[in-house]
């Protein structure tokens, strides 16, 4: 059942009532959720940017402060959520290289932010790592509702007395971060608080989740909607979008299988942990650790299809060249295949966009794919280039008398071998001079135009 706000007269309304009533029933046990007034337009959204690849760890660490018990209750069942958020404690975006560490201490003052008052015993803060790869994102699968979603690489939270860094066990390679999407007014969000307050309770799964109550905090309805584009409510979003559902289910069912999904999604290797210190006044201190220790590195592309002859001589040197290009601009070595077998050394470096050249000569006549390949300065190697076919010649075309020269023995040589018993041509194609496939006549002919008359230089047989 969908609720929805619209403009009815007297009848439709009676016909609503009316059928509310007998689908009450249904309501108890189904999954539910109420339409929202789509506001996205007028919330601003901050989404993390990259102009290129970078070895570096990308991403945005937010600290979410939320109070365990909320000051926030539904007008259902006049209930607190759990993990009421407040505030950021922390929000920024980072470029952190391999092995290094991003600390951080930060000062967070409630009457400041907005809060008449805090209590020591009841604040706790969730520092959460989204990785700044943007994926597809929908906040009523499979295709409503669409945003730009980013994955939850590591989740740490503290209270004062206790502190839980980001963990991996089993298959699961990191602790999960789960947003409830919901609002007070909402009749079918209170089964969704149980629900996540019953898995959270038993603590089989490595997560942690705060309440986004967009009706009570600004700052959570910019999330849901600004940036979520949230369509209803209740719906709950794993790992910042990894996997949504909607709708209200008092089943632990119906969301455990969503975060055993993300809770094995590969992850990018960081360690974090977050502290958290009472200072009193309304005051609370936290202290944000953060290591990357993966190295990215993506291989090169492949290069550009090798530039140089179509068709070429045995013994003879021809350069080709092609350019290379490596996703974080990344110097690069290449090599060049020249035949099965015939493969060069690694030549370079040479800079990202940088033209590479080699040269290579063939001693037998065939047909030849010449292939190039790139591997950057970390020696990671990408995919081989397109080929580039190159016919190679033991002979010149017209050179009859296999001279190295094209001249008039040559029109006597294919003359005698036609019509006087002589010689045959060595190679005999060499005496093909119009490239057709046939020795005849005609190719004396050519060869005289040639020589004589500034006729088209002899060719290559087709194939």
């Amino acid at each position: 059942m969908v609720t929805r706000i619209v403009k009815v007269n007297f009848v439709v309304l009676l016909i609503a009532v009316i059928s509310i009533i007998f689908l009450i029933g249904m309501i108890a046990i189904a999954g539910n959720f109420t339409k929202e007034t789509s506001e996205r337009g007028s919330v601003p959204v901050s989404p993390m940017m990259q102009s290129k690849a970078s070895h570096n760890y990308e991403g945005r660490i937010r600290i979410y402060i939320v109070e365990p018990t909320s000051r926030w209750v539904s007008l259902e069942d006049y209930k607190p959520y759990q993990f009421g958020f407040l505030d950021w404690g922390y929000d920024t975006t980072i470029s952190l290289p391999y092995g290094d560490s991003l600390v951080r201490t930060i000062t967070w003052d409630a009457v400041a932010a907005g809060f008449d008052s805090i209590t020591e015993n009841n604040i706790m803060v969730m520092a959460v790592a989204f990785n700044s790869e943007v994926h597809q994102g929908y906040s009523d699968p499979p295709a409503g509702y669409p945003f730009d979603a980013y994955y939850v690489d590591a989740t740490a939270a503290a209270k004062v007395d206790s502190q839980w860094a980001d963990t991996s066990f089993g298959t699961y390679t990191h602790t999960a971060f789960i947003e409830e999407g919901t609002r007070t007014s909402c009749p079918y969000c209170p089964n969704t608080r149980k629900a996540l307050w019953a898995i959270y309770q038993l603590r089989t799964y490595p997560m942690f989740y705060a309440a986004m109550v967009r009706d009570s905090n600004i700052i959570a309805h910019n999330r849901l909607v600004g940036e979520m584009n949230l369509g209803y409510v209740p719906t709950t979003y794993f790992d910042g979008g990894h996997n949504v559902l909607v709708g209200g289910y008092l089943q632990t069912g119906y969301y455990t299988p969503l975060l055993q999904s993300s809770l094995n999604r590969a992850v990018h290797d960081i360690d974090m942990s977050v502290s958290l210190t009472w200072l009193g006044n309304d005051q609370i201190q936290m202290n944000l650790n953060l290591k990357n220790n993966e190295f990215l590195n993506s291989s090169p592309n492949p290069p550009l299809t090798p530039i140089g002859i179509d068709t070429g001589l045995i013994n003879r040197s021809y350069q080709f060249s092609s350019i290379g290009t490596d996703p974080e601009e990344d110097r690069y070595y290449v090599r060049y295949v020249w035949d099965a077998g015939d493969t060069s050394i690694w030549l370079g470096p040479y800079e990202d966009g940088d033209t590479c050249r080699a040269t290579h000569t063939w001693s037998a006549g065939g047909t030849y794919s010449v292939l190039v390949q790139c591997k950057d300065e970390y020696q990671s190697i990408g995919d081989w280039s397109a080929a580039k076919q190159v016919r190679i010649f033991d002979y010149v075309a017209g050179d009859a008398d296999h001279s190295g020269i094209i001249n008039i023995l040559d029109v006597t040589r294919v003359i005698n071998y036609l019509y006087k018993g002589g010689a045959a041509p060595n190679p005999l194609q060499a005496g093909d001079a119009n490239g057709n496939g046939a020795l005849n006549v005609q190719d004396v002919t050519y060869l005289i135009n040639y020589l004589y008359k500034g006729g088209p230089a002899p060719k290559y047989p087709a194939s």
